[in-house]
């Protein structure tokens, strides 16, 4: 029988659940995510956490396999480029925890994003085929599944609810883009024409920039559906965020 370990790496405490391939909940524990002390002890107490699981459950390491969640945007390839609530950078989250566990199979999303579809699965959504999940934790974070799938946009970042500004105008025009893109069936094309046609501005932050919705911004919002007010349409200044490494 196989059995599937969960990790849940926050910014204050790491939850390490033990469960059947069916979901079910066999055993759990949690310990302190202790930053002050770096990657190597992190990735190590995590390590010896999933063993002592599989030791008081009778398991053999063998038979596991790992899904991590971690806060940041995790591309496809599994690399995180920043984990600010854990002061780590430019790392391999699922590689320096597989070496650790005799390399058995670790794979690895944004930690929304897996208890988002975590949700879908056997929580909240299972009757949905669409949905939003956010997280309140030490941050906020937030999922987005579309058609079943996680929406991550192009970069890994696209259910990243933390730390923006919204301008609610810019909001409601982005709101306009995603209902006629999923109930209308409409193209980014057809979504820009309308906008234009229908006196929508685009706001404009520089001096040579275009005020009219182009099919190519269309397509970036489509991609970041929350990256939206000053973020989708351009800014001419960056904002430091109190607690960032930016």
């Amino acid at each position: 029988m196989r059995y599937c370990i969960g990790v849940d790496m926050g910014g204050t405490a790491t939850k390490i659940g033990l469960f059947t391939e069916e979901g079910t909940l066999l055993s759990k524990t949690e310990i302190p995510t202790r930053v002050a002390l770096g990657l190597d002890t992190m990735f190590t107490d995590i390590a010896e956490s999933v063993k002592g699981l599989c030791a008081q459950n009778n398991i053999s390491l063998e038979d596991c396999a790992v899904g991590m969640g971690v806060a940041g945007p995790v591309d496809r390839n599994g690399y995180v480029e920043g984990l600010v609530n854990l002061n780590m950078y430019n790392l391999y989250p699922a590689r320096e925890l597989s070496k650790r566990l005799g390399d058995i199979p670790v794979a690895i999303g944004n930690d929304a994003n897996m208890a988002a579809l975590g949700e879908l699965w056997l929580g909240g959504g299972r009757n949905c085929s669409s949905m939003l999940f956010v997280t309140l934790g030490t941050g906020v974070g937030g999922g987005i599944i579309l058609d079943g799938k996680i929406w991550g946009g192009s970069n890994g970042a696209g259910g990243e609810l933390g730390h923006m500004i919204v301008n609610p105008e810019e909001a409601e025009i982005v709101k306009i883009i995603f209902q006629k893109f999923v109930n209308g069936g409409m193209g980014t094309q057809s979504i820009s024409n309308y906008l234009n046609q229908h006196g929508y501005e685009k706001k404009k932050n520089r001096k040579h920039e275009l005020n009219y919705f182009s099919r190519g911004l269309i397509k970036n919002i489509l991609d970041n559906p929350v990256y939206i007010g000053k973020i989708a349409y351009g800014k001419s200044k960056t904002e430091k965020v109190k607690g960032t490494r930016d």
